[in-house]
């Protein structure tokens, strides 16, 4: 998604930036540098960060359900996206993303929804 956005800023009538962000949740199963190089590689300005609260989280927590790191990602997503002055942020979500969140929705709440294209933070900004 980092090469599509970059490549739809130098075509698109209005004027906009790129950042990459990666957030490193210390929840992965692999080495997480080749990742953050990459992001590097394609925005000059892309960031690469650990979260030290999620990392605590995993720490103090070790049982708890994914909805409570999946609030401490978008969080730290956020914070950094002020910190860099975005007004945008764009997740990249996978297919293993729709998935969960198609039969979670199925399980828990009866309904065939799954991630919306489009969300609005409390703030009622963009996400």
């Amino acid at each position: 998604m980092l090469e599509a956005l970059i490549l739809l800023s130098k075509r698109a009538p209005i004027k906009f930036s790129v950042c990459g962000i990666h957030y490193e949740q210390a929840s992965s199963f692999g080495p997480v540098e080749p990742v953050g190089n990459n992001i590097r590689s394609l925005a000059s300005n892309g960031v690469t960060t650990p979260y030290k609260s999620s990392l605590r989280l995993l720490e103090e927590q070790p049982d708890h359900g994914c909805d409570m790191c999946s609030r401490f990602r978008r969080r730290a997503v956020y914070q950094i996206g002020k910190e860099l002055g975005t007004n945008v942020i764009a997740f990249g979500h996978t297919a293993d993303d729709f998935c969960e969140s198609l039969f979670r929705n199925i399980m828990f709440t009866g309904r065939m929804s799954s991630l919306t294209a489009v969300t609005y933070s409390r703030q009622k900004t963009s996400g």
